[in-house]
């Protein structure tokens, strides 16, 4: 049965619920009008789905025609245990299994099965989005990752064909090594890049940094997914 039982006449925001592996995870569907693609928004840490920061990007996307469902890729209790422990920041064969199960519950809503999807990653789910990925060639048009340790893909970097931005602090020099690492094992995909973007400690200079990644990410998604209408 469809989410939303009607055609896309104004943007439509409701919440979710998407259960794998014995949890539910909770997400944000965000649906302007005339949209020509879809963003997977997954969320995790510091980033969760309804930070100021997430919502400054997921509306980037909205505003260019982008659907966006935003999810946490982790429930609460595993938000907590992960700030105490850092269990789950590796747990890319974790993360990405639940990011298949959203794309299979994307699929089985009629109103998406014709639109390009790509993943934005970021964190704990950077790594997660591009093995994903890897596992589902035909299913994804694009991946943006900000700010993860796109290395902990592993093997899976040389599988991913699709076009792959990673974002990252030129100020965090070991997050740029990681991501330096990951984009030469990125050889199977035809379009790769990485951006550095410029971090200052200043409120100001921050918001103008998430501007920046919701730019960049904004204009991949729409070269890329748009290409696949």
């Amino acid at each position: 049965m469809p989410i939303i039982e009607k055609q896309w006449t104004t943007t439509v925001e409701q919440p979710v619920s998407i259960e794998t592996g014995g949890v539910h995870l909770k997400g944000d569907l965000i649906v302007p009008e005339d949209v020509f693609g879809l963003v997977l928004f997954a969320a995790g840490g510091e980033m969760s789905r309804s930070s100021s920061r997430s919502r400054r990007i997921a509306r980037e996307f909205e505003n260019q025609g982008l659907a966006v469902l935003l999810v946490n890729l982790l429930t609460p209790d595993e938000e907590e245990e992960n700030l105490d422990t850092g269990r789950f920041r590796a747990d890319v064969p974790l993360l990405a299994s639940r990011l298949t199960a959203i794309l299979d519950w994307v699929d089985r809503q009629p109103e998406f099965r014709d639109l390009p999807v790509g993943i934005f990653g970021q964190g704990v789910t950077a790594a997660a989005s591009l093995a994903a990925s890897a596992d589902q060639p035909s299913r994804l048009g694009a991946v943006v990752c900000r700010s993860g340790r796109a290395d902990l893909a592993g093997s899976a970097l040389a599988k991913v064909r699709v076009p792959v931005l990673l974002l990252t602090s030129g100020a965090d020099e070991k997050l740029v090594g990681a991501n330096e690492s990951a984009l030469l094992r990125l050889c199977g995909s035809l379009r790769r890049e990485l951006v550095l973007i410029p971090s200052t400690p200043s409120r100001v200079d921050e918001e103008d940094e998430i501007e920046a990644v919701a730019d960049l990410a904004t204009d991949w998604f729409s070269e890329a997914l748009i290409e696949l209408c």
